[in-house]
């Protein structure tokens, strides 16, 4: 069974979190583990479309941020 190095995990988001993308969007990564990540975004009004509503591009940058830290 795979084991994940806690440190190296937390050495990781750190790096990730501090990516101009990462801040751009104020997205953070929390959470990295065996098949699963975890990724929070406060909501602000930069995320919506002309409607009012979340951005596509927001879902797709959580969806392809989470599911490529998914370890």
């Amino acid at each position: 069974m795979k084991t994940l190095n806690p440190e190296h995990i937390r050495a990781v988001m750190d790096l990730i979190n501090q990516g101009p993308f990462f801040k751009l969007l104020s997205m953070k990564v929390c959470e990295i583990g065996l098949g699963y990540a975890r990724v929070e975004l406060d909501l602000e009004e930069k995320h919506l479309n002309p409607f009012g509503g979340v951005h596509g591009g927001v879902y797709s940058s959580l969806i392809d941020t989470v599911t490529y830290w998914a370890v």
